[in-house]
């Protein structure tokens, strides 16, 4: 029903699927919303989903609409995940997703934020592996040596393979950056002592 009104795009109809963000009582049907506000774009969307960042406590749909505000590369939208950031934080897989919305708004303010979270341990390094997913999608080549250094062979085989991903996205992303990251995925491919990250560092050089 979301998706018919969207595509109505009539004021009434947004104004339908707006309320239903904040008020819809099944959390799954809010969570979708949010990602198709992100999809329609726009100041409305953006404004939408920032009212129902502030107030929305269920931290599964606080999830989806982080991963949704990631879509803007605006400062008032780095400013609500920052402060998210130094908030409670009642999950991993909630900061998770507040490092990668991060990462993906190039907010100057992004890299520093979330480079500590690459030390952070958390179940299968959820959150050290987002951090570095976050650290990648800001496109800064200066994160290459963080990125690097996950992956050397000390360093836990899910965090290694996250690294991979990490290098993969930045690689394809910054030219300036992609001969070296083309050159540690292609050690990591032929020599990680783990056949996992041996395969995910294959796939990261493919999608470069």
């Amino acid at each position: 029903a979301a998706t018919a009104l969207l595509q109505l795009a009539t004021p009434k109809a947004v104004d339908a699927v707006v309320a239903a963000l904040g008020d819809h009582p099944l959390h799954m049907v809010r969570g979708a919303i949010a990602g198709m506000l992100a999809r329609r774009r726009g100041d409305r969307a953006r404004d939408a989903l920032l009212g129902a960042f502030a107030t929305e406590e269920d931290p599964r749909v606080r999830r989806s609409l982080a991963t949704a505000l990631g879509s803007w590369r605006e400062p008032m939208v780095a400013d609500a995940l920052l402060a998210a950031l130094h908030g409670e934080q009642p999950t991993w897989q909630y900061t998770g997703s507040l490092l990668r919305a991060l990462g993906a708004t190039r907010d100057p303010r992004a890299v520093d934020a979330i480079a500590p979270y690459v030390g952070t341990a958390s179940w299968a390094n959820t959150v050290a592996q987002s951090a570095l997913a976050g650290l990648a999608a800001t496109r800064s080549e200066g994160v290459l040596d963080t990125l690097v250094r996950a992956t050397h062979r000390d360093a836990e085989p899910r965090l290694r393979a996250g690294a991979a991903l990490a290098l993969g996205t930045l690689g394809d992303q910054v030219e300036s950056v992609r001969q070296a990251a083309v050159e540690r995925l292609v050690e990591m491919a032929v020599g990680d002592k783990s056949p996992s990250v041996r395969l995910y560092a294959a796939a990261a050089v493919a999608s470069i």
